[in-house]
């Protein structure tokens, strides 16, 4: 056909256009004829019945309709940690990794969690919550400020600790509490013994010594009616009498009797008896008898020894007392009964009154048949 019956309205084209123009539709009458051959052979079936034709390449490409894809074409993007295994695809190997999104619980973090039993975020060991996220309870050794007076953890409501089982001092139990605890004190601080005058020291009495004059008299053999003597005798038996009478009046310690015989022995004379202490000398309602033994010995009883174990003045005063023992407490080597073992008219023994003066040595003797008092020291 000539270009010119197709383009009847166009202008005249140059000779070398028109040369292109005709090779092209030459070319494209090629391919058109080309193709109805190749759609008449019936052994090249068309591969595709819709849409353009697809080129392969050996590999087959996702279906995009499912979302499947190839195992072998799979690639993981993204920042998420993945678990399993992994392949190296360059080497081989496997790395296993591990999927640990939890956390362990931590203390402060305004979180309870775990064994938490609370956790506000001004953990302390004065406040609510302590060290451990912890509640802070009573009887844990952590004064809650504000809410606990005390804490002394174990020790609350043990005698001698300032803080009750309540962590509260009121239930404490300690010496100086003004209440008193028979099974652990025997006096509440600065109270007055109301027998012997002194003043309550850490919850005991001030340390002191004990001195009567018996209520009971005895003769020169250390006898008086009714009562047992067993196989003492002479000073022992003396010394007997004044531990029977301060044990039932309830006074603690042992006590001697200030009587001294002529024996010779390491035990003739009051002072090695008693040994004696160096402090208080005290009558049972009766005052002071000496600051300490020393003092006694040096200048005598401050006041007349003259109230009995019942703390009650002698009804007869001066009174006697049996003794041959010289202010120092040593034995005067004057008559003593035989050892005070004679209660005869025909033996003699040494007294003293109950004055300052002549407490123990009166510079006199009386028959062993009469019965005088005892002076009772508690041992030293």
């Amino acid at each position: 056909m000539d270009i010119l019956t197709i383009f009847p309205h166009h202008r005249p084209m140059p000779s070398t256009l028109r040369i292109l123009v005709l090779a092209s539709i030459a070319l494209a009458g090629c391919k058109k004829d080309a193709e109805d051959d190749s759609a008449s052979d019936s052994s090249n079936p068309p591969t595709s019945t819709a849409g353009p034709e697809t080129e392969t390449f050996g590999e087959t490409e996702p279906d995009l309709s499912t979302g499947s894809t190839d195992p072998d074409m799979t690639e993981t993007t993204g920042t998420g940690s993945t678990s399993g295994d992994t392949t190296d695809a360059d080497t081989g190997t496997t790395d296993e990794t591990t999927d640990d999104t939890s956390s362990e619980p931590m203390c402060n973090n305004g979180i309870v969690e775990g064994d938490e039993e609370c956790d506000d975020m001004m953990v302390s060991f004065d406040g609510p919550c302590i060290p451990g996220c912890l509640e802070n309870v009573c009887g844990d050794g952590h004064q809650y400020i504000g809410v606990e007076v005390c804490d002394e953890g174990e020790q609350n409501g043990v005698y001698g600790s300032q803080c009750g089982f309540d962590c509260t001092e009121e239930t404490a139990e300690f010496c100086g509490d003004g209440v008193l605890q028979e099974e652990f004190e025997v006096c509440e601080k600065d109270d007055i013994h109301e027998d012997f005058n002194v003043k309550c020291v850490g919850c005991m009495w001030a340390n002191f010594r004990i001195v009567f004059v018996t209520s009971v008299t005895f003769d020169g053999a250390m006898n008086t009616d009714g009562w047992g003597n067993g196989s003492n005798s002479g000073l022992d038996r003396a010394d007997y009498h004044c531990q029977k009478i301060a044990t039932d009046k309830g006074f603690p310690g042992t006590f001697r009797a200030w009587l001294s015989d002529n024996n010779g022995m390491d035990d003739s004379s009051a002072a090695a008896r008693i040994g004696g202490a160096e402090m208080e000398y005290r009558m049972p309602n009766g005052g002071l008898v000496a600051t300490s033994w020393s003092a006694l010995l040096e200048n005598g009883p401050e006041d007349a020894i003259e109230y009995t174990e019942e703390g009650e003045e002698l009804e007869q005063l001066p009174a006697r007392v049996w003794s041959n023992t010289s202010p120092t407490g040593e034995s005067l080597g004057e008559s003593d009964c035989s050892g005070w073992a004679d209660n005869t008219v025909l033996k003699n023994g040494s007294f003293g009154l109950t004055t300052k003066p002549q407490w123990t040595d009166a510079e006199s003797h009386y028959v062993c048949s009469y019965k005088f008092h005892l002076y009772c020291f508690q041992e030293g």
